[in-house]
């Protein structure tokens, strides 16, 4: 039987937890949306794959506790949480990648946060991060990473992440990210 790696894809919030919502001249996104689309087009993509084997956190609009979402983790060989990120000041952009500081996390990131801005040359790479303070990189059972693909809160970030066609990009560039990453 062929080894196959175990992707958990966590759709960051869900449920009553929105999570960053922005009003971009008239256009309204919603955090756990974008994370939810962007989460299940990865899912999709790997599904038939003979490698990986990838499960979401969730499949429908409801919320998970960090608890939970860490526990789902278990027997898997890595986990990557998806968001979108915000801030008060709009000029800030790019995207950004945290991880707990351990080697396999920060492979995982790196190689993520590389493949996701060869895809979008034009988004500003923040690089990938050491944050412990977070809880699911602090207590993943697997090496795990946050990624915040763009800022809601930036009207360029803005524009690419509420689109559909990039939504599937993004997700494309994950996807080799994480093959990357398992050398698949």
């Amino acid at each position: 039987m062929n080894k196959y790696f175990k992707v958990l894809i966590d759709p960051g919030h869900g449920g009553q937890n929105y999570g960053a919502i922005e009003n971009n001249s008239g256009l309204i996104a919603i955090e756990k949306d974008i994370n939810f689309a962007i989460s299940s087009i990865i899912n999709s993509l790997l599904e038939n794959d003979m490698n990986i084997l990838c499960r979401l956190t969730r499949y429908d609009d409801y919320n998970l506790s960090l608890v939970e979402r860490v526990k789902e983790s278990e027997y898997h060989d890595c986990m990557v949480s998806i968001h979108c990120n915000a801030f008060y000041q709009s000029n800030v952009n790019g995207v950004e990648i945290f991880h707990n500081g351990e080697t396999k996390s920060i492979l995982l990131a790196d190689k993520i946060i590389d493949s996701y801005c060869k895809a979008f040359k034009d988004m500003k790479n923040r690089g990938s991060k050491e944050n412990r303070s977070l809880y699911i990189v602090r207590k993943a059972m697997c090496p795990a990473v946050i990624f915040e693909c763009g800022f809601l809160t930036n009207t360029k970030d803005f524009r690419i992440l509420i689109n559909p066609s990039n939504q599937i990009e993004m997700a494309i560039a994950i996807v080799k990210g994480i093959k990357k990453y398992f050398g698949v």
